[in-house]
């Protein structure tokens, strides 16, 4: 059965919520048979913090994993997004981690 994997990173404060960083990170996840929940995506248009923080953490429960960014460790909703992961015993890695594993298990 296949995994489907959380993309979570930084977006408030970075210009268009760094949409085209996640879109890039989710298009290439999917290019290799990932299947991706991308927060850039449950949430455009959004802008009320709270509910976009509801959103994403129900979403991300939905998840066999998440996949952090590169700038995750300075955005304060990714921190809570892997902390939420982490006590429900979702699998942690990165978005590059499993490119690459996806790869090597073709």
């Amino acid at each position: 059965m296949s995994e489907t994997i959380y993309l979570s990173g930084p977006m408030s404060g970075i210009p268009e919520y760094n949409y085209p960083a996640f879109q890039a990170a989710a298009e290439s996840m999917r290019a290799v048979g990932i299947m991706v929940i991308s927060p850039h995506e449950i949430n455009h248009g959004i802008t009320d913090y709270a509910q976009c923080m509801k959103n994403d953490i129900r979403a991300l429960l939905q998840c066999d994993a998440i996949a952090m960014m590169e700038g995750w460790h300075d955005s304060t909703g990714a921190s809570i997004e892997i902390a939420v992961a982490r006590v429900c015993g979702l699998r942690v890695t990165t978005v590059e981690k499993e490119i690459k594993r996806k790869e090597l298990n073709k």
